[in-house]
């Protein structure tokens, strides 16, 4: 029979437990263990000297890990409108128009006598606008050649005028290649034939004006409005002089490079 303690308990011959000691806590530093119980005082330490604490050693990389350069990122704004073409430097014309013969007492009287009709124009023109001024003026040559015809009637013969002109004008043009205005101050030299019933008369002449346009040269069209003055003098009293010029509007095709 095992003896009984106090109460009817069994008494335990065993020692008594010990209770179990925490494992061991261990950090690394360059390939050193420190001991949890060292690891209080190593912290206070590393924070007293500045150094900064271990760290978990980097896993060597995959040999499918790559790393992709640096992005940079910046805003930039919109790029700016494509810049018009520079307005052409060259360019010709052909031009034919029709308008009233030139405005002079010869004319008036020839009116009063029953002539009348429309004046015909047919001009050319061509020149060099300048680079260092944008192309907004240069220098040309013109010429042209007019005819007003009338047939009189009744006791009045046919009347004819012929003349033709040759100078040089003085572009100035503003606006785009789709749509511009060109204006070009003119002068030169005229010469002017006469007949009236077979009765000839030929006259020279100085001439001035000028010529207004709107043109495309994306189109290669040009719209004119022009004036010449070229008088001359007649053999009678009544109307000492005649106008070879005049008023007309013509239309016609310009060409450059446009």
């Amino acid at each position: 029979m095992r003896p009984r303690g106090l109460h009817g308990l069994t008494r335990s011959t065993r020692s008594p437990r010990k209770p179990e000691e925490p494992s061991p806590i261990y950090l690394s530093e360059g390939g050193n263990r420190i001991q949890g119980k060292q690891v209080l005082p190593f912290l206070i330490l590393l924070q007293v000297s500045g150094v900064a604490p271990p760290s978990a050693p980097i896993p060597p990389l995959r040999a499918d890990f790559h790393v992709d350069e640096e992005l940079t990122y910046s805003v930039r704004p919109p790029p700016p409108p494509p810049r018009p073409r520079d307005l052409p430097a060259g360019f010709g014309r052909v031009q034919i128009g029709l308008g009233p013969p030139g405005f002079s007492p010869e004319t008036s009287l020839l009116r009063l006598e029953g002539y009348g009709g429309a004046k015909l124009w047919v001009e050319v023109d061509g020149g060099y606008m300048i680079g260092p001024l944008g192309h907004h003026l240069g220098g040309a040559v013109w010429g042209g050649v007019g005819r007003w015809f009338s047939p009189g009637g009744g006791s009045t013969p046919a009347f004819t005028e012929f003349e033709y002109f040759a100078g040089v004008e003085a572009p100035i043009r503003f606006g785009t290649r789709t749509l511009g205005v060109l204006a070009a101050p003119r002068i030169g030299v005229a010469n002017g034939s006469f007949d009236l019933g077979g009765t000839s008369l030929s006259r020279p002449a100085l001439v001035g004006g000028g010529q207004v346009s709107a043109i495309s040269s994306r189109y290669h069209l040009s719209l004119s409005a022009s004036y010449l003055t070229a008088r001359v003098p007649t053999l009678g009293p009544i109307a000492p002089t005649h106008d070879l010029g005049g008023l007309f509007f013509s239309l016609g095709a310009i060409f450059d490079d446009g």
